[in-house]
């Protein structure tokens, strides 16, 4: 299956704004970006693909996961970005030399896929079924949550009280 984006100056803008894929496909979706004039001396052309999800504790957000992409304009769409139901996000980035260009985001509803053992309300009595795109997935967000704890200060109350 082939996403069709166009790449217009800064903005990609998904050919179907109203798409809507499954959660848990592995190396079938592919995205296919029509680039203007604007990007034809850049090159090492990436697509990046953000998974994003509400949660209870608020929107929690996927690590970057890239895809190069090849002359024609397509890449893979990388599995671990749509692991699990929730937006999209799209974006290009391409280089040369010095220079550096990125696109805004498109945005790209994904529902939960048949058999991939979401369940929107785990009650532990079910198998937790981690796929490796799931545990890489896992890894990731640990790992991310742990750098940006590592530069969190923490102040301790003085042990001392005062007396009145």
């Amino acid at each position: 299956m082939v996403i069709d984006f166009k790449v217009d100056g800064m903005e990609l803008i998904c050919g179907d704004p109203d798409m809507t894929i499954s959660s848990g496909s592995k190396n079938f979706l592919k995205a296919q970006f029509e680039f203007d004039g604007n990007w034809e001396e850049l090159s090492n052309k990436e697509g990046i693909f953000i998974l994003s999800k509400d949660s209870r504790d608020g929107l929690a957000v996927s690590v970057p996961f890239a895809s190069d992409i090849n002359e024609e304009g397509a890449c893979v769409v990388p599995y671990q970005a749509i692991n699990m139901p929730g937006t999209l996000h799209v974006g290009v980035k391409a280089t040369n030399g010095s220079v550096v260009a990125r696109t805004t985001y498109a945005t790209i509803n994904v529902m939960p896929g048949v058999d991939d053992g979401y369940t929107d309300g785990f009650d532990g009595d079910q198998d937790l079924d981690l796929d490796e795109g799931k545990l890489d997935y896992l890894i990731d967000r640990i790992d991310a949550i742990v750098e940006r704890t590592d530069n969190i200060v923490t102040y301790e109350e003085d042990e001392e009280e005062e007396e009145y």
